[in-house]
């Protein structure tokens, strides 16, 4: 108990701005604990108010640094920013929709959403917010995230003190349990996982198989997911939508949930394909969607069996598009490979 407050004692100021500059930096290091010790042991009300300014000064440094990179680089470091939220499939809609409604006021209580904390400062300067604008709204927005923890600090601090020595005494015990825990979190992660997989393999359908179903009448919706180098020299399966992970939930929205779904991704390997369909049939099933099939090789086993393709130019960005069931071409639709220019998928 005693070395716990003597390093707390010579490096109390040190950890708190160090833990607020890489939380702020988006690395998944909490700073409130921290927080809470040095004010629980350290700080009066006289050296309160100058680690409350630093650790403020350390959390601005980091948020201007987000917000110049996202006036920057645009949409691109948006994407990064999402990827390291809890909800990376629509952390770009919400983050939208929030700024739309209250604009740069979601800055002062942002920081307590850290799934879209990071993404909202990044989104600040791809609006191009005014940067004193920003800087003062970031400003106390950091104050108030971080100066909770030095007031829970000070009044708690005798539960705190107390929590401190049974952590002493059971150390082991209760980093035994940790551990315990998070690798029971892992095997239900691996298990849901090899759940899904059996299940998208018990649902594949093959080239022919889609093709079959298409001309039945009713067809399903056909999604392409994933991202490609070069989109505008490959073809694409007649009808099918292309999409990301960012946009699926969107494309989706106004569809029936009792649609049949067809996935496929133009990925070459098979382990790129199983990961990409993983990923959408995980962000369909949130959405309410059961029926989802992959279409068994992908892209690449369309080709394979010289079924039709289709090229065309995006005229709409993704955000604004919606899946809708398409009729799919006759048999007497050629099946050339060569760029034809936009055609129309139907008879």
């Amino acid at each position: 108990m005693q070395q716990i407050i003597q390093l707390i004692h010579q490096y109390g100021v040190l950890a708190v701005c160090v833990s607020v500059l890489l939380e702020d930096s988006g690395l998944p290091v909490p700073s409130y604990p921290v927080l809470m010790l040095a004010s629980a042991f350290t700080l009066t009300s006289v050296t309160a108010p100058l680690v409350l300014i630093a650790a403020v000064a350390a959390a601005m440094f980091a948020d201007t640094i987000w917000y110049f990179a996202g006036a920057r680089l645009g949409p691109s470091i948006m994407r990064v920013a999402c990827r390291m939220s809890f909800s990376p499939e629509n952390c770009v809609e919400r983050t939208e929709s929030r700024f739309a409604r209250i604009g740069p006021w979601a800055l002062l209580m942002v920081k307590f959403l850290p799934g879209i904390a990071l993404a909202t400062i990044v989104f600040s300067g791809v609006t191009r917010l005014r940067l004193a604008r920003f800087l003062v709204f970031d400003a106390v927005g950091s104050t108030i995230y971080l100066g909770l923890p030095l007031v829970l600090g000070r009044v708690f601090h005798k539960a705190i003190a107390t929590m401190l020595i049974y952590f002493a005494q059971f150390g082991l015990i209760a980093a035994i349990i940790v551990v315990a825990l998070i690798a029971v979190y892992v095997f239900i992660r691996w298990l849901r996982r090899r759940v899904l997989i059996r299940q998208l393999c018990a649902a594949r359908v093959s080239a022919e198989q889609l093709l079959e179903m298409a001309h039945s009448g009713g067809g399903p919706v056909i999604l392409e997911f994933g991202a490609r180098k070069q989109p505008l020299a490959e073809g694409s399966i007649p009808g099918a939508l292309p999409v990301s992970r960012y946009g699926i939930t969107a494309a989706v929205r106004q569809l029936p949930r009792s649609a049949e779904i067809v996935i496929y991704t133009p990925a070459a390997t098979s382990a790129a394909n199983l990961r990409l369909e993983l990923t959408a049939a995980r962000l369909l099933q949130k959405a309410g969607f059961k029926k989802i099939r992959p279409l068994h090789g992908g892209l690449k086993a369309w080709i394979a069996a010289g079924y039709p393709l289709q090229f065309r130019r995006p005229t709409q960005p993704e955000s604004n598009r919606s899946a809708i069931i398409v009729p799919f071409p006759r048999e007497n639709v050629s099946a050339k490979r060569s760029v034809e220019g936009p055609r129309k998928a139907g008879p």
